[in-house]
């Protein structure tokens, strides 16, 4: 290991024994705050939904009343005020879990007056700023699966729009020999194991879908893109992000105030729990099953950051065990960017291995580690990575495709990882088998928050021509942070030959085309006048535009959040109905008239509402299916449905994710000053799973604009993002015509018959 040339003279003012002796200090008394903040934090956890002085005063007020009016001892009234508070709060946290098993709000339809009286009750006893981790108590268990009929029904009939008449016929004789054989005796293990598991599906989840998976990670990592709007340069940009990253998941980790609580509709609090693996972790490659691995930041205390294949630590703390403010992050990027200048660009890229296949990295690895065993270690240690990128486009094609696999830049096993370009935008990509895309719009938004804020509405800037430390409290000298540590890989020479095989895998990882498009069609407010989910016209738009490509609809996946249970992670909404296969026919004949074709829209829409409904309250298909399959496996049975259920049955062409822009109230408030910001998001990346599908990403601006980015194989003949995204346009236009036609009509019908 050494150390970065100064290119600041003054950013280490120590010599190097006082420098050491100073870091020690800080670093042992900076580990002495975090135990504290700890134990401040589960304190705070433990006496929730009362704050830790109101619990005190309480207990106070308890043990004096029991001593002076019922002239107790002090012992006795001491332990008579314990117990007071104790099964008080034993007693609101019981009641506050009782509420949150409540599921009438997933109905569709009008509020009922007993939603509006939890919603009160909810409002009023759950304080506004409570601590993010406070609810794990209290959170509901994940429901018990349907029932076996129910859900093999369920599947079946999602399959019609995909299958002809005799092959349905050999899926319902499947179905039929599955509920008669091992059907409920796979279904009564999986209760049994619901009923002594908190939640039964989650753990599965992370290891046999993802963590088993042997596919390269650019298969299903997801990227998030930057906003179009770009005033500040690279280096101010990716100091700002980084210092909001840590603070708001690591720092904010034990700071209830800062890591806001998510909240469905500002009411139902949402699991946090896989808020702490979003920095930190690291998906180790293994021949079989992939480990998970997870170093607190707070420990470890830095990030590394890869620049022309050249990797650096920036540590986070200073010799006062201070967090570095964004004015001297600028200060290490810089020297960094400097110095791998003059380094040059590596040849021999590690970070390239991690775009093989999962058991070819693994093996790779394992001879990586015999060479450069410190600073594979190192790499793999650190919080969060950050790219320094300067030689790939940044233009909005190219964008989007570094997000998905980087060109063998970007370490994919990180859970999170920031890219910068020489015009400043940034892309961020993670891995997420441990968490899913709502926690990281959160975390990413935080950062833009930050950016924004600092530079424009509080008046000042976090970069001065001093270099200082600007923050809330004060200025103080940034003279006591350390330089950057080169992470040095050696001579990797030994490795040619699979430094040879990863740059030829390159091709299959760049067989990905995107297409993406501002539309300002998706007339939200047009679609809520007459009653219809902006969310079912969105998806029945995406059928209908694969139907006009393709004469033919696609199984489709859409995640549903299931974080409203404890550990939830998602459930597939499978959107693909009848309903909306007809109408997707139904637009293409010009024979069927256009109030055939809103009744049909309506249909569609509605289907799609309740699916989403069904997906959220744990009445959905896939998950239930898949944990019986893993039983199956495990028992070393078999069975023709449950095989056709995994292999065919979920293998959905069209893959669908959206993510809320709007998850936070502080963007509501930035909108205010910045408008245009709110209103040309730039969108993320999701990959198509399979050479004749699509993956399509789409994200709503405001109540007429929803950005789209849609990824398609390159090498198919039969596919076209571009193609894609002008029909679909179209079919919106076709949308917003078929309404305005029934409301005239409606118009017309009205003044005649007012008329009569």
């Amino acid at each position: 290991m050494g150390s970065v040339n100064r290119i600041v003279d003054r950013a280490i003012p120590f010599e190097d024994a006082a420098r050491v002796a100073a870091w020690e200090k800080s670093e042992a008394r900076r580990k002495r705050e975090i135990y504290l903040r700890q134990f401040s934090c589960a304190v705070e956890a433990a006496v929730w939904p009362y704050s830790p002085k109101l619990f005190a005063f309480m207990g106070t007020a308890v043990a004096s009343f029991c001593f002076m009016q019922l002239e107790m001892l002090p012992e006795t009234a001491m332990y008579m005020s314990w117990m007071f508070l104790i099964t008080l709060l034993l007693l609101t946290k019981t009641f506050i879990a009782c509420l949150l098993r409540y599921r009438g709000w997933l109905s569709t339809g009008r509020v009922t007056t007993r939603t509006k009286i939890w919603g009160l009750l909810m409002k009023a006893l759950i304080p506004a700023n409570s601590n993010h981790y406070c609810f794990k108590t209290v959170l509901p268990p994940l429901p018990f699966p349907n029932s076996l009929k129910v859900t093999v029904d369920k599947f079946v009939e999602s399959m019609r729009p995909v299958l002809s008449e005799k092959e349905m016929s050999d899926l319902q004789r499947k179905a039929d020999e599955f509920l008669a054989s091992i059907g409920w005796k796979l279904q009564f293990m999986l209760i049994l194991r619901a009923i002594w598991k908190w939640n039964w599906f989650s753990d599965w989840w992370k290891q046999y879908v993802y963590l088993a998976n042997r596919k390269p990670l650019f298969c299903s990592n997801v990227a998030g893109g930057d906003s179009y709007r770009i005033q500040y340069n690279r280096m101010d940009r990716i100091a700002v992000w980084t210092y909001g990253t840590w603070k708001y998941f690591i720092e904010g980790r034990h700071n209830g105030a800062l890591l806001q609580q998510m909240t469905l509709n500002g009411v139902i609090p949402m699991c946090m729990d896989t808020v702490k693996y979003v920095t930190g972790s690291t998906r180790i490659p293994k021949q079989h099953i992939d480990e998970h691995v997870w170093k607190d930041p707070l420990q470890v205390g830095y990030v590394v950051v890869q620049s022309r294949g050249n990797y650096y630590k920036i540590f986070m703390y200073d010799d006062k065990g201070t967090m570095l403010c964004p004015g001297t992050l600028k200060i290490l990027f810089e020297q960094i960017w400097i110095d791998s200048n003059l380094r040059g660009s590596k040849q021999r890229n590690p970070a390239l291995f991690t775009t093989l296949p999962r058991e070819e990295w693994s093996q790779i690895r394992e001879r990586l580690i015999k060479i450069s065993p410190e600073a594979l270690q190192a790499v793999e240690d650190g919080a969060f990575m950050v790219n320094l990128e300067d030689e790939m486009s940044d233009a909005n094609g190219d964008y989007y495709l570094y997000g998905n696999h980087g060109h063998g830049k970007v370490w994919l096993d990180k859970s999170l990882s920031f890219t910068t370009f020489k015009s400043g935008r940034v892309i961020t990509m993670f891995e997420h088998s441990c968490f899913d895309g709502l926690v990281m719009s959160l975390g990413k938004n935080f950062a833009v928050i930050e950016e924004f804020f600092a530079h424009e509405i509080n008046g000042f800037s976090w970069f001065d021509k001093k270099g200082l430390n600007t923050i809330e409290n004060g200025v103080y000298n940034a003279g006591g942070f350390r330089e950057p540590e080169v992470i040095d890989f050696g001579d990797l020479s030994l490795l040619d030959d699979d430094f040879q095989r990863a740059a030829d895998f390159q091709t299959e990882a760049q067989d990905i085309e995107v297409g993406h498009m501002l539309a300002d069609n998706v007339d939200r407010k047009l679609a809520k006048k007459v009653r219809l989910s902006p969310e079912g016209v969105v998806q029945c738009a995406i059928q209908a535009a694969t139907f006009k490509l393709h004469q033919k609809v696609m199984l489709t996946y859409q995640p549903a959040t299931l974080q409203h249970f404890a550990y939830g992670r998602t459930e597939n909404i499978r959107p693909l109905t009848m309903g909306k296969k007809r109408f997707a026919e139904a637009l293409q004949d010009s024979e069927v008239t256009n109030e055939e074709k809103f009744r049909l829209l309506k249909v569609a829409a509605e289907e799609h509402s309740e699916l989403i409904k069904s997906a959220m309250g744990m009445k959905g298909i896939d998950r239930h299916l898949f944990a019986l399959y893993v039983i199956m496996r495990g028992r070393g049975m078999d069975s023709e449905f449950l095989d056709y259920v995994v292999n065919d049955g979920m293998a959905a062409p069209m893959c669908t994710s959206c993510v809320p822009p709007k998850v936070s109230d502080k963007l509501k408030i930035l909108s205010k000053y910045d408008e245009d910001w709110t209103k040309n998001p730039n969108g993320g990346v999701f990959r198509h799973q399979c050479p004749e599908g699509y993956g399509v990403f789409y994200l709503e601006a405001d109540s007429t604009r929803t950005k789209f980015v849609v990824t398609a194989s390159k090498s198919h003949p039969s596919t076209n993002p571009r193609d894609f995204c002008r029909e679909l346009m179209g079919v919106f236009n076709d949308i917003n015509s078929i309404i305005h036609t029934h409301l005239q009509e409606k118009e017309e019908a009205q003044v005649k018959a007012t008329g009569q």
